[in-house]
């Protein structure tokens, strides 16, 4: 399922072929497909355009690793590889410190 915008013109029709950010509807725009796209996946943690992989072990987590970058691939989604970070212990997300053992605020 994907939202499509489409403008009029004299002299024909345009659409997007990515979404235009800034657009109040662009998260909307990206979060419902990825909703989707991720839905019946084990240890993924999602808001708008960030995507948290976990598992208990690096073995498990390549495999749902393996499995995300499958589903982006089918859905035709690509990820910048500098805003990729892989097998990470600690990370900052929404305002917050996550590691293993706790959650929390950024000092």
């Amino acid at each position: 399922m994907y939202i499509k915008l489409r403008f009029l013109q004299q002299c024909g029709s345009y659409e997007y072929l990515r979404v235009p950010f800034g657009l109040k509807t662009s998260s909307r725009a990206l979060c419902r497909p990825l909703l989707h796209m991720l839905q019946g996946l084990d240890n993924i943690i999602h808001f708008v355009d960030d995507v948290i992989c976990t598992d208990k072990n690096p073995e498990d987590y390549l495999v749902t690793l393996a499995k995300v970058f499958g589903k982006f691939r089918k859905g035709n989604l690509k990820c910048r590889p500098e805003k990729v970070k892989l097998l990470q212990t600690k990370i900052k997300f929404l305002g917050v410190v996550l590691t293993q053992r706790q959650i929390s605020q950024i000092p």
